[in-house]
């Protein structure tokens, strides 16, 4: 009797023992004590039968034939689960045990309790309904025991795999974010939230500084980001994780010099640490505070954390990336606007001092008839004189001031469907008189094949006439102007082509600028409202000259869908 009280107080003593030890104890540990406490008590339990027999209790101690087998689940649970919920594993280990006593226990029964009435009816025989119903449940056996540890498990594990569904779809969905601090919100909130732990914070590495600070935390317990939490890049929680390239529990904590971890754990409330990498590069960390359930984190928890801190340090250096080419682009667009307000003061510039000049010729002529008149008004052929002049010039300034009207407000196109071949000949009808005055030869040459463009016929005569005019103006002394036309692929292409003095190589990359001009006369106006043209037609044009040789110019227009 005093063997089995002491016996008894040393085996409640030690359980005591455990017992405060748990608490003490990182999360992983207290599952492990947990495991061995679960052990214990069966071994115990079934073992202290065979003490029964000696106070004189009739019981068949049959339960201490299973001591060694609940001690073999166990150890492959800890093994194999060793962070998983203890209840998983008793639940595992009593639906084998379960299984497995019915698959042997029954057949065993059977033969035992009935054997005298199977003799009577089966004679020497009777030995194989108790071996038939063995191998019968020997084979549904391991299929009863996966469907009903799969039914068990999905009930007592719903809500870590909501969780972790959550997650996936969280981790997927993230690269769609891109701005880094929206982005650090949403990765802390839906792990706080579908989690349910007592905080999630996440530390980035700060390009500026590049220190490892706290951007984001949410949760019951969430820090205050005004605290601006930092950890320098040498610090050994730092090196650790690019060390280890895993995530950080509190196992760590037991080793000698894991002080300096322990210290920023303790600071951070924390229970993991979940790297992020980018190749070798460590790009933050997802800091864990415990469960509100006081569960610990299972190793699919773990791993459905690696993935998301994995994705999560994508998306983060694709939304950096983002911001980066989102500055950039904002910063040329600043420089581009200054730009364009530059030009546009040149352009004034220019302007103004075009139009003075332009005006100025005929308003001095004007003038100077006009201060003679007083004395000369008497006179027929000076007043005569005078209402050409006037006439005159007043019909210039009307054409300069058309001029800058057709480009500062071009009109609106009237498309239509367009034989360019027939407006060139038009054109060139218009300045055939001028053409043999000049000795200019021309040489048409159309190849259009009944081809047609969608074009302003008005607006486009008003391009060849400029082109042509341009193409005289060069040929004072005579020459040749060819005009062609062909099309490619879907565009059709006007060739005007003199043997004209050409321009000089320093003068053409300004000939479409407006009010560039190398003529004594005019504006320079021409050819910046014949690109205008060209170009709300949805085509091209190009200039090739060389000086004291000609030029050629070359229009392309898209060809009409047919």
């Amino acid at each position: 009797m005093a063997y089995t009280l002491h016996f008894f107080i040393l085996v409640v003593y030690a359980h005591i023992l455990l017992l405060r030890h748990l608490a003490r104890q990182p999360i992983q540990r207290q599952n492990q004590i947990k495991y061995v406490l679960f052990g214990m008590g069966i071994g115990y339990i079934c073992g202290s039968t065979c003490f029964l027999a000696v106070y004189d209790i009739d019981f068949n101690p049959w339960p201490s034939l299973f001591t060694p087998l609940y001690g073999a689940f166990i150890t492959y649970a800890i093994l194999r689960y060793r962070l998983m919920d203890i209840k998983v594993v008793i639940t595992r280990t009593g639906i084998l045990a379960a299984t497995y006593l019915v698959v042997l226990g029954l057949p065993f029964a059977v033969g035992g309790w009935g054997r005298v009435w199977l003799s009577t009816r089966l004679g020497e025989s009777w030995w194989l309904v108790p071996v038939g119903l063995c191998t019968v449940l020997a084979t549904i056996g391991p299929f009863a025991y996966a469907y009903l540890r799969n039914q068990v498990e999905a009930r007592l594990l719903k809500e870590q795999r909501r969780y972790q569904q959550v997650l996936q779809h969280a981790a997927r969905g993230m690269t769609r974010v891109r701005n880094v601090a929206k982005l650090a919100r949403f990765i802390v909130c839906v792990i706080s939230d579908a989690v349910r732990v007592e905080h999630a914070s996440l530390f980035l590495l700060d390009q500026a500084t590049h220190r490892y600070v706290m951007v984001a935390s949410r949760g019951p317990k969430r820090f205050v980001l005004e605290s601006r939490y930092a950890v320098e890049p040498d610090h050994a929680l730092v090196q650790w994780l690019i060390t280890h390239r895993r995530i950080l529990s509190e196992e760590v904590l037991a080793s000698a010099e894991a002080a300096a971890i322990n210290q920023v754990l303790a600071g951070l409330r924390a229970v993991l640490l979940v790297p992020g990498y980018i190749e070798k590069d460590l790009v933050g960390w997802l800091a864990l505070g415990k469960k509100l359930s006081g569960e610990g984190y299972s190793g699919d928890d773990l791993h459905a954390f690696s993935t998301l801190a994995n994705e999560a340090a994508v998306a983060v250096e694709n939304a950096r990336s983002y911001e980066e080419l989102q500055k950039a682009h904002d910063q040329l667009r600043i420089t581009y606007d200054r730009l364009v307000d530059q030009e546009r003061f040149v352009a004034a510039g220019q302007f103004a001092t075009g139009l003075a000049h332009e005006i100025k010729n005929p308003l001095s002529a004007i003038k100077t008839f006009a201060e003679f008149l007083p004395e000369k008004y008497k006179d027929p052929d000076f007043r005569g004189t005078f209402f050409r002049i006037v006439q005159s010039e007043v019909d210039r300034i009307n054409a300069i001031v058309k001029e800058l009207s057709d480009f500062a407000k071009p009109a609106p196109l009237s498309l239509k469907s367009v034989r360019v071949s027939v407006v060139l000949k038009d054109t060139l009808a218009l300045l055939s008189g001028q053409c043999l005055k000049l000795g200019v030869k021309v040489k048409p040459s159309f190849r259009e094949n009944g081809t047609s463009v969608r074009a302003d016929p008005q607006q486009l005569k008003q391009v060849f006439l400029n082109l042509f005019l341009n193409s005289l103006d060069a040929m004072p002394d005579g020459g040749s102007l060819e005009v062609a036309t062909h099309v490619t692929g879907d565009r059709l292409t006007v060739s005007v082509q003199d043997t004209g003095c050409g321009v000089s190589e320093a003068h053409l990359p300004k000939l479409w600028d407006p009010f560039f001009t190398t003529k004594e006369r005019g504006m320079g106006l021409g050819l910046s409202i014949v690109k205008g043209i060209i170009e709300r037609h949805g085509g091209a044009i190009d200039l090739r000259s060389q000086e004291g040789q000609g030029t050629t110019v070359l229009v392309k227009l898209p060809v009409a869908s047919s």
